[in-house]
């Protein structure tokens, strides 16, 4: 939802979005630890995203920040876990970040997809 959410709103708007939504899926689910945390790796990841969306004038702009934000993701929570964890247990989880990454993209692609097919996601653009 955090590529989406850039995708339709930009990059700051889908930062705040994005921080905001996940952060309080954290706080909802009974991860308070998490909640910071969540909403600066989640918003610094749409920024990401954005930036390169903005500067990069070519038509896979999008999947390029959605990588890049995908791979600050990925170290930001293994920074976090090692702090939280240790090392060991932290690199352990990292393949499931690794994965939990490529299902967003893949899902994020399919949107795109299907949205750009229609017009909808440029229509969204404009406004």
């Amino acid at each position: 939802m955090i590529l989406i959410s850039v995708l339709l709103l930009g990059g700051k708007k889908g930062a705040w979005a994005g921080g905001i939504g996940a952060a309080l899926a954290d706080l909802l689910g009974g991860y308070m630890q998490w909640v910071l945390p969540t909403f600066l790796i989640k918003a610094v990841m749409a920024l990401i995203m954005g930036y390169v969306i903005d500067k990069w004038h070519h038509s896979l702009n999008w999947l390029a920040g959605a990588v890049l934000g995908g791979i600050f993701q990925i170290i930001g929570y293994t920074a976090v876990k090692i702090f939280y964890y240790g090392f060991a247990t932290a690199m352990v989880m990292t393949p499931g970040l690794l994965v939990q990454t490529a299902f967003g993209l893949v899902l994020t692609s399919i949107f795109v997809g299907v949205l750009g097919t229609t017009g909808i996601l440029k229509k969204v653009k404009e406004m």
